[in-house]
């Protein structure tokens, strides 16, 4: 992980290589932004966005089949919380 950009407090851009996968290690590294906007009645829109993806479709691949699922199990656990 590089650190690309840092403008604090409401963004970081950073590089993300994937260490579990040898081939995917391989492909290089993609960008993940996190983005924080501050709300009405103190809520805090966080935006994370992934993108950048290098030439190979491994990795841009992996995370399209888990996103779902992951976006799924946040959901309900802010629902839990009410």
């Amino acid at each position: 992980m590089r650190k690309v950009a840092y403008e604090p407090p409401s963004r970081l851009v950073y590089s993300w290589v994937v260490k579990y996968d040898e081939s995917m290690t391989a492909e290089g590294p993609s960008r993940v932004t996190w983005e924080l906007e501050d709300k009405e009645d103190g809520i805090t829109k966080l935006t994370v966005i992934h993108d950048d993806f290098p030439s190979g479709r491994g990795m841009a691949l992996s995370r399209l089949v888990r996103t779902p699922v992951e976006v799924h199990v946040v959901q309900a656990r802010i629902d839990a919380v009410g």
